[in-house]
C-alpha cells in the first residue's frame, strides 16, 4: 500500500498568487484520481490517502475550480521511510507500507 498525507499549501506571496474561488489538491496516482476537500481561507488539509496498488507515477495538482495552479510529480518512494517533501508550496508526507 502507498500512504500519502497532504498537509497543506503555503502561499508564496512573492509570486503574487491570488485565489478567489477556493483551492483543492488533486492526486493522480496510476489511473486513479483522489481529491482533498475544498478550502477557502486556510490551506491546511491534513488529509490521508491510501492506495492499494504500487505506484507507477504520482502527480500532485493544486486546483482552483478546474484550473491547475501548480503541479508536480512525486518521486516514487521504494523504501519504508517516511518522506517529507514540499514542492510548489504543497507540503505532504508519503511512504510505502
Amino acid at each position: 500500500m502507498y500512504y500519502i498525507k497532504i498537509i497543506g499549501f503555503k502561499r508564496d506571496l512573492e509570486e503574487g498568487d491570488i485565489f478567489e474561488d477556493g483551492l483543492y489538491i488533486k492526486i493522480q496516482y496510476n489511473n486513479l484520481v483522489r481529491t482533498t476537500v475544498l478550502k477557502y481561507d486556510s490551506y491546511n488539509w491534513d488529509e490521508i490517502f491510501i492506495f492499494e496498488e504500487e505506484p507507477m507515477n504520482i502527480k500532485i495538482l493544486l486546483m482552483e475550480k478546474d484550473d491547475i495552479k501548480k503541479q508536480g510529480d512525486l518521486p516514487i518512494n521504494k523504501t519504508n521511510d517516511l518522506i517529507d517533501i514540499t514542492f510548489n508550496g504543497i507540503k505532504n508526507y508519503y511512504l510505502i507500507i
